[in-house]
């Protein structure tokens, strides 16, 4: 979902990131595990990419 969520339209991704700034204002722990958890896929992905 979160892979597939980058492909969306500009606007569905600006709310997708909308939505994920107002939860973790309200669970500021787990979202922002979640968030790192985020960061490290599309570090991964831009790795991947990269090396080939």
């Amino acid at each position: 979902m979160i892979i597939s969520s980058l492909n969306l339209p500009n606007y569905t991704r600006l709310t997708y990131f909308g939505f994920v700034n107002i939860m973790s204002k309200l669970m500021p722990l787990s979202v922002n595990l979640e968030l790192e958890n985020i960061k490290n896929i599309i570090n991964q992905i831009d790795g991947e990419t990269y090396k080939t």
